[in-house]
């Protein structure tokens, strides 16, 4: 698109009468990104009245849109990524603000922080919520799984990045559940979730007994499905883009599904 340097940009009448579906796009390319921050405006006015119409504080909201987020949208990550553009994650989520600082080895995670790491696993689990059995508790253990990391993570002197123990460390994920009022119960199923989120991963790639298996299922309790579930979308958001990492995502399935019948059978003879 030219335009002279006095001119405010193309008009909308232009879309009247070009033909290039190329230069259509230009032209509402150029008006979204012109207009993104009226809109922005516009829309923080428009929730500041209904937030003031309904009689609802700014906790309240951010409770009531963060399940619905969560439960709804294919693309979770957009919603925390315009909380923080908008310098709204210390309000709502502070424990974001310090995933965003925390590094993680790039040989196992190039997709940079541990933020970019959970927003990936939150848009999977979004794929995949379908299929889940308590869903908002997955989601929430999507969200979370990680929050460890940000007390366990520090650099060896050979300068690599680990955070041992962080599947245990829940203190993080129990201070947030708690500000959005989860019920115990709730909250106890997302510790198992986070707390074994690994494991599933490593009895695959240790081709490991019925035994094992069993012994996670136990672990897990009603949430075993989800946790298979976590554990999948975990590895499927590490950024590793290659066929050999969907494959071997693909093998993890199967291997699963083989045990799962195994086990279903055992069950039935007892």
């Amino acid at each position: 698109i030219i335009t002279s340097e006095n001119s405010k940009g193309p008009s909308r009448d232009w879309l009247k009468f070009i033909k290039s579906s190329t230069a259509k796009n230009k032209i509402n390319a150029w008006f979204k990104k012109n207009q993104r921050e009226e809109n922005i405006i516009k829309g923080k006015d428009l929730i500041e009245k209904e937030i003031k119409r309904i009689g609802m504080d700014h906790s309240e909201l951010f409770k009531y849109l963060l399940e619905v987020v969560l439960l709804n949208s294919k693309k979770p990550s957009a919603f925390f990524n315009v909380l923080k553009e908008n310098n709204k994650l210390q309000e709502f989520l502070p424990e974001l603000i310090q995933l965003d600082k925390t590094m993680q080895n790039p040989f196992y995670h190039p997709e940079g922080s541990v933020y970019n790491h959970t927003m990936n696993v939150i848009d999977e689990a979004a794929q995949n919520r379908i299929f889940a059995e308590h869903k908002y508790e997955f989601m929430l253990a999507a969200l979370c799984h990680d929050f460890g990391k940000i007390s366990t993570t520090f650099i060896k002197e050979d300068g690599k990045i680990v955070s041992y123990g962080h599947e245990n460390q829940l203190e993080e994920s129990k201070a947030f559940l708690q500000r959005l009022n989860i019920n115990l119960e709730s909250q106890e199923l997302i510790f198992r979730l986070q707390k074994n989120h690994m494991r599933p991963f490593m009895l695959y790639k240790e081709n490991s007994s019925d035994k094992a298996v069993r012994r996670l299922q136990r672990d897990a309790g009603k949430g075993y499905k989800d946790l298979l579930l976590l554990s999948y979308c975990d590895k499927a958001g590490c950024g590793i883009k290659t066929v050999e990492r969907y494959e071997e995502l693909e093998n993890y399935r199967k291997w699963f599904e083989k045990k799962d019948k195994i086990l279903e059978e055992f069950i039935d003879r007892d």
